[in-house]
């Protein structure tokens, strides 16, 4: 209950305001296949899991919420192609429902997920990935015009999601590393070295095969 009432207390506060946001914005030019990943969120689910697909957005928390209390054989959440949230306060919401439900998240082979799903893959009590798995990251940028790099360590704006992922049991340095490796026009694609050194993932990964 704790969780899921500071959930809902950050989920207010960045409500109320348009700032401190990771945003999903589709490319001006791509592919019919390319667009789809900016589809809003939908889930297939398979035996003990759950395939997560397209973009967090407003009405995303009951989706999630309604799959879940429908099969709770599920254990585990498959992040597979999610190009982010354009909206941070619901991509906490489903962040601290995946903690509270104590599921696991995974990255296959040929996931790709970035931004603000990154966020919500963190809640997961175990987070795995295999080798070629993509994870992109970034800097939160304000609607005043200024990014996670342009402003102080004690800036409010990072206070939330410094506690979130406290709370999630990463290190600070994911954070940090994840606002300096890349702008928020650009993205950085962690490497599997990055994934575990960082905390990302809680099991080492296989790369042998690979």
């Amino acid at each position: 209950m704790k969780r899921l009432a500071f959930a809902c207390a950050v989920a207010a506060t960045l409500a109320a305001s348009p700032s401190y946001a990771h945003k999903t914005i589709a490319p001006e030019t791509a592919d019919t296949a390319e667009y789809d990943r900016y589809a809003p969120l939908s889930i297939r689910v398979k035996g003990s899991q759950a395939w997560l697909h397209g973009s967090i957005k407003q009405d995303s928390f009951p989706v999630v919420e309604a799959v879940l209390d429908a099969n709770e054989e599920i254990d585990t959440l498959v992040f597979h192609d999610m190009p982010g949230s354009s909206d941070d306060s619901v991509a906490l919401q489903i962040a601290y429902l995946i903690r509270e439900r104590g599921l696991a998240t995974h990255m296959p082979a040929d996931a790709r997920i970035e931004s603000g799903a990154v966020m919500v893959f963190a809640a997961g009590v175990e987070r795995t990935a295999e080798c070629d798995a993509k994870a992109g990251v970034h800097a939160w940028w304000d609607t005043a015009g200024y990014s996670a790099q342009d402003v102080p360590r004690d800036h409010p704006g990072h206070s939330h999601f410094v506690e979130y992922y406290d709370r999630m049991g990463l290190p600070d340095s994911f954070y940090w590393f994840a606002m300096n490796a890349a702008p928020p026009s650009g993205m950085h694609t962690m490497t599997p070295t990055e994934l575990q050194t960082y905390g990302l993932v809680t099991k080492p990964i296989d790369c042998k095969g690979a």
